[in-house]
């Protein structure tokens, strides 16, 4: 478990929720997770997720922007990410961050993606800003709730978790975290979860969605 100064980070990171979805473009069809019915709003049962029901969410000094990303993805895939804001079904703005791409499965496209509330973090950085230092640290925190996300998605695991496995692999790779997460996220963004995951993560290193700390010996080691 994490300690000192990472544990006070580690309390922090754990106010920032993660949902994750899917979405069909043949139908129209998303899927949610509780997380993320959540950060919109609602409980599981209360309304059917859509493409429209999502975009309606979206603030609308970003919503024209999501929808052109949304039809690039669905015509053409691709990934992204993105820092937007989304307005909840009472009206309470949230500062989100979305890892979004597309993957081919038996030659149907589907898009995949993670979404997590960065609200509370920039609340209390604003109240606290001062100077590019403590903003630079608020961007950190940013990559570093992306990443958590990204984990939690695809090892199906908690927060708790997903934030101990990218502690261990900076002990391991006797990096800051934060060096480590940026190299992480750019591959994310540069070549997709998938092979971030099997680069970083590699399946003879992770069991049950928990990192081995002797065993993370894992290729950001030698990417200093």
């Amino acid at each position: 478990m994490p300690s000192g100064d990472t544990n006070l980070t580690f309390q922090r990171l754990l106010d920032c929720p993660s949902g994750t979805f899917e979405y069909d473009p043949r139908t129209n069809a998303f899927t949610w997770s509780d997380e993320l019915f959540r950060i919109h709003g609602y409980e599981r049962g209360e309304v059917v997720p859509t493409l429209e029901l999502g975009l309606a969410h979206v603030h609308g000094a970003d919503r024209e922007a999501t929808k052109t990303r949304w039809a690039q993805l669905t015509a053409h895939g691709g990934r992204y990410t993105n820092y937007h804001t989304i307005v909840d079904a009472a009206g309470r703005e949230h500062r989100v961050l979305s890892v979004v791409e597309t993957s081919t499965d038996r030659g149907d496209r589907t898009i995949r993606g993670v979404i997590t509330d960065l609200t509370l973090v920039f609340d209390k950085e604003s109240r606290t800003v001062a100077n590019e230092a403590v903003a630079q640290s608020a961007l950190h925190r940013a990559s570093i709730e992306q990443a958590k996300g990204v984990l939690m998605a695809h090892f199906t695991t908690n927060a708790d978790t997903a934030f101990e496995i990218l502690v261990r692999l900076s002990s391991v790779s006797n990096r800051r975290l934060n060096e480590v997460v940026d190299d992480f996220m750019s591959t994310v963004s540069s070549r997709g979860m998938r092979t971030a995951i099997e680069l970083f993560f590699p399946p003879s290193r992770v069991d049950g969605g928990t990192a081995g700390g002797g065993e993370l010996a894992v290729a950001a080691a030698g990417k200093s």
